[in-house]
């Protein structure tokens, strides 16, 4: 299973949207990189909910139910084909506090070789993967408050240990350490 993230402007298309709708067709992507991420997404795959504009807040998470498929929303010239992709997802549960922006930034900023995420570096991609640092940012906002340990932030437990014992110069990790060459 893959992690992802899509955002939205709330004012257009809610979490709350999602919630009420049970399932929406998620169309009218029209950057290469975001569909080329949206073609990569597969059956379960989870997806972090994000508001952008207003909020700038991760607010919750879905599943893809449906994969890539032609957007019907694109406006395609007579016989030309439809270069533009869209999947479905349905809303799996809201984030227990709404994960601001700033407080990811702040937990991992961009300058940091974790803050390297599509997120922070590319403001104007609105699918991206959901990479470790970005998914340890995430649950170290309200991780330790709330004790939630489930899905998503389970993973975002586990990479924040690994992570920690990456880290840890006293120690060296056997699963860093190849034996291959």
């Amino acid at each position: 299973m893959a992690y992802w993230l899509m955002k939205t402007e709330p004012e257009t298309y809610a979490w709350s949207n999602l919630v009420h709708d049970g399932r929406d067709r998620w169309d009218g992507v029209r950057n290469h990189s975001a569909k080329l991420n949206l073609m990569a997404m597969r059956l379960g795959d989870e997806v972090v909910l994000y508001h952008s504009v207003a909020d700038r807040a991760a607010v919750g998470v879905a599943r893809v139910v449906r994969e890539y498929y032609p957007d019907p929303t694109a406006e395609v010239p007579a016989g030309k084909s439809n270069p533009w992709v869209c999947v479905d997802i349905e809303p799996v549960r809201p984030l227990p506090v709404p994960v601001p922006l700033a407080a990811i930034k702040a937990q991992y900023g961009t300058d940091q070789p974790l803050g390297r995420v599509e997120m922070l570096r590319q403001n104007r991609l609105s699918v991206a993967p959901l990479r470790a640092a970005l998914l340890c940012s995430i649950a170290a906002v309200f991780h330790p408050l709330y004790g939630v340990e489930t899905g998503l932030l389970a993973l975002a437990s586990a990479a924040v240990r690994a992570l920690l014992e990456v880290a840890r110069p006293d120690r060296k990790s056997t699963r860093l350490n190849s034996s291959h060459t």
